[in-house]
């Protein structure tokens, strides 16, 4: 599968999830390629995090820096509701796609430990944010945690999974390139969210 293919006009979502689960399996490297295209095309629909951020890239708009601020921006329209935003909700869908991205690369035969690291320091990074605002928001709500719907808590233990499983990902990382401290490191923030925590 050529780049020429994955920038056609005519590969969009529909076409990249037919050929991810077409019965003629893909290679490693041509599923990355369509998982790269798939993020891509979701990162382009992002609600925007700002009403003037015409001059945002797509890149720029899941930078952990303005994920932290668009968090600020909903603390006070979402204090009664739902404790997340439908920019969340897809930033979580790309983060899950970003993670099958990191495992991939560390499928091939020879392991790409720098790209798979990047992709999934991404989803580990946007994950605490969102777990950090979250944690705030049981703060406030102290012994009136009843208050809290199921499905935030639905989705609070979802975003915890997924960043431990990023987290995972990333020990492996550090074991294979030899730096034992970071993956130590890793090891520590994957028992504190085992015990409950969320930093």
């Amino acid at each position: 599968m050529t780049p020429t293919i994955l920038s056609s006009p005519f590969l969009n979502l529909n076409s990249i999830n037919a050929l991810l689960n077409s019965s003629s399996p893909v290679s490693t490297e041509q599923r990355i390629q369509l998982l790269s295209a798939k993020v891509h095309l979701l990162t382009q629909s992002l609600p925007s995090i700002a009403p003037s951020n015409s001059s945002i890239t797509p890149a720029q708009k899941t930078s952990p820096n303005l994920i932290e601020k668009d968090d600020r921006r909903h603390s006070h329209s979402h204090s009664h509701s739902h404790s997340h935003s439908p920019r969340d909700e897809k930033l979580i869908v790309i983060d899950r796609i970003r993670l099958e991205i990191g495992q991939a690369y560390l499928e091939l035969k020879i392991p790409d430990y720098v790209k798979a690291e990047t992709e999934l320091s991404i989803v580990e990074k946007d994950c605490k944010l969102l777990l950090k605002r979250l944690g705030k928001r049981e703060s406030i709500f102290g012994q009136n945690a009843m208050e809290r719907k199921d499905t935030d808590l639905h989705w609070f233990e979802e975003i915890k999974r997924l960043r431990q499983d990023a987290l995972k990902e990333l020990i492996l990382i550090e074991e294979g390139l030899g730096r034992e401290a970071k993956a130590e490191r890793w090891r520590k923030a994957v028992m504190e969210l085992e015990d409950g925590g969320d930093t």
